[in-house]
């Protein structure tokens, strides 16, 4: 082989590793800004799977899109390829993949994933073979494009990780939730034991109850219904009830795409009837103790601490 041909493959073998890589690297860093966009559901995500509350979960999911956009630098920039970042690619993403695993094994194959936030709808399983693509690709890169070391690439590496994590925080920051607007007033809950479909099985107006009121097509009441049935899956005991407003229909696709059907519910489909109870703006939540409104708050705040020290007093 004369060298001019081993200088073309030469040159064929780096373009072919450098367009893999650098795909590789924009995945993960549109991956990390998509979930930033919308990041709510990605904040819930955490705390589906670990006991803390939403402002703690806001920090983690911050610094989880850190990390995607720190791997995806170093991809760019060919920081460390062999010695670390292909292998802790491979290693994230098989921790995306048991993660993606457990959603399967908790709802079914349904929904969306949430890996490129609400920018691109994907179901767990497709994302799983998304991931096992990747996966296959850095293989492929260990043995076809290692990649060299390069001078002062600790000091890259160094800024390009400072620039990653605090991206996030600078670009979204990470609120800091009151605990609502105290109200102590009286709610009439009649019309729901009156139109209600179905009639509450249990006395809401005794006891404490936290009332979610509803739209069936409200984005934010959709969000807010997707993290009561998180709240209702991970502490069943808490009393908390969903009143929806709308139809038959838009019902069915607000429980496919909240997966709250299990939180104890009615829908009313008569709306001043609705409006009666729950105001003029949703989502409306209401922290009931005795028939009377102690306070209302909006659902970022239905923190499971805060509603133990509630119920506790």
């Amino acid at each position: 082989m004369t060298q001019t041909k081993i200088s073309t493959l030469g040159l064929v073998r780096r373009g072919v590793g450098v367009l893999v890589l650098l795909a590789l690297a924009a995945v993960f860093i549109v991956s990390g800004w998509s979930k930033l966009q919308t990041l709510e559901p990605f904040i819930w995500s955490f705390v589906d799977i670990l006991p803390i509350g939403f402002t703690a979960a806001s920090v983690l999911a911050h610094l989880f899109i850190g990390l995607e956009w720190l791997l995806g630098l170093w991809l760019a920039a060919h920081v460390f390829l062999r010695s670390f970042t292909y292998k802790a690619t491979v290693v994230l993403l098989l921790l995306f993949c048991g993660y993606l695993g457990l959603l399967i094994m908790q709802r079914g194959n349904t929904g969306n994933c949430g890996c490129f936030g609400e920018w691109l709808y994907m179901k767990p399983g497709t994302a799983i073979m998304k991931n096992m693509v990747m996966i296959a690709l850095v293989i492929f890169l260990w043995y076809f494009y290692p990649g060299k070391s390069y001078k002062n690439d600790l000091f890259v590496a160094l800024a390009l990780a400072m620039a990653a994590f605090a991206a996030p925080f600078v670009i979204e920051p990470v609120a800091i939730h009151g605990e609502g607007k105290v109200v102590n007033r009286p709610i009439d809950l009649t019309p729901l034991y009156e139109s209600g479909i179905p009639k509450p099985n249990i006395d809401l107006r005794k006891g404490k109850q936290i009332i979610c009121y509803f739209s069936t097509t409200c984005p934010h009441c959709k969000k807010a219904a997707f993290l009561t049935q998180i709240l209702h899956r991970r502490n069943p005991e808490f009393p908390i009830y969903l009143v929806l407003n709308g139809t038959d229909e838009l019902e069915h696709e607000f429980f496919d795409e909240t997966h709250s059907t299990k939180v104890p519910h009615s829908l009313m489909t008569n709306t001043p009837e609705f409006t009666k109870m729950a105001g003029s703006f949703v989502p409306a939540i209401f922290w009931i103790n005795n028939g009377v409104v102690e306070k209302e708050t909006y659902y970022t705040e239905l923190e499971p601490d805060k509603i133990k020290a509630w119920l506790a007093k």
